[in-house]
């Protein structure tokens, strides 16, 4: 590339996540060409529709929302345009290969966990409900494959019992932090993509709402990670009385021991429920179509229907 010229980039992405690193990215001195982000979707109880934060660039940059990225009008469009690198943060759609192969040096995408491990849609939630010891951000060379393109490089950040709002808030911040000088190596040849360890590789399969069902039967370590894990969604929740009771806030007690699903103590300090193997005190709750309450609400309005080594299973 010549010297004294501005990198051509253009941006793929769709959720606030990606948006708050492009906001990041738009401050740096790139010639950003367009925006590729999703089209509007239905979401929420009345479906309604939720537009892409994107949006709001239309006045400063050409933000494009094609439903079919093979669409002639949309190629002729993108293959008018001269770009050094697609940068893609949760896009949300699999490129087809003509978009792969059109920019000078390729696709960069900012990918939430240390590849190989957590391919997929979900690496930070399947990270902390693992129970990793570290988290990290790859910054990979697309493939027409699922992630399995090779690595520019990985920046890694210890496991602190982070939960899902304040691990996304970290690799945000590593991702803003390294991204302007990877375009800028990349464009400039000074680094090339290494081949994952295939062997090595794991997945991120999407999570589901039924995940959010606490199960009483595995160890109360397990059960909090998956607390963590699942706070945007679905959360965390138990039935009582035919109702699905979500949890706000637990704590992790490995010191308690008892069959699982039973209620070893409820006071204003929490209801603690008995796992395989541990307990968890849940701390505060919310009752369906209720307002969140602490753990001396829950004990001041539940106690007489709440009785000590009732069984939640």
């Amino acid at each position: 590339m010549k010297k004294n010229r501005k990198i051509n980039i253009a941006f793929a992405g769709t959720p606030e996540i990606a948006f708050n690193i492009f906001e990041e990215l738009s401050k740096k001195d790139f010639q950003i060409n367009f925006i590729l982000t999703q089209t509007d979707k239905k979401a929420g109880r009345g479906a309604q529709l939720k537009s892409s934060k994107f949006l709001e660039k239309k006045e400063t940059y050409s933000v494009l929302q094609p439903e079919n990225l093979n669409d002639n009008d949309f190629k002729k469009i993108i293959l008018n345009q001269s770009i050094d690198l697609l940068v893609v943060v949760a896009y949300g759609k699999i490129l087809p290969s003509w978009l792969l192969e059109h920019p000078k040096y390729g696709c960069l995408n900012v990918h939430f966990s240390i590849l190989p491990k957590w391919r997929g849609a979900a690496p930070m939630q399947r990270a902390i409900s693992n129970g990793d010891k570290s988290f990290g951000v790859s910054f990979m060379k697309i493939e027409e494959k699922l992630d399995t393109g090779g690595i520019y490089k990985t920046i890694s950040t210890k496991n602190n019992s982070q939960d899902i709002y304040r691990l996304e808030k970290k690799l945000v911040e590593i991702t803003n932090m390294n991204l302007s000088n990877t375009i800028i190596e990349i464009c400039s040849e000074k680094i090339i993509p290494e081949t994952q360890e295939e062997e090595k590789a794991t997945y991120a399969d999407k999570v589901s709402k039924e995940e959010g069902l606490i199960n009483w039967n595995i160890d109360s370590s397990q059960i909090f990670r998956n607390f963590l894990a699942f706070k945007r969604w679905p959360g965390s929740y138990f039935k009582f009385n035919d109702e699905l009771v979500r949890v706000i806030n637990m704590e992790n007690i490995k010191t308690i021991t008892g069959n699982p699903g039973e209620i070893s103590s409820f006071n204003k300090d929490g209801m603690t429920v008995c796992c395989q193997k541990g307990a968890v005190n849940l701390k505060s709750v919310q009752f369906p179509g209720k307002k969140v309450i602490s753990s001396n609400d829950f004990f001041n309005s539940k106690r007489d229907i709440i009785s000590f080594e009732e069984n939640l299973i």
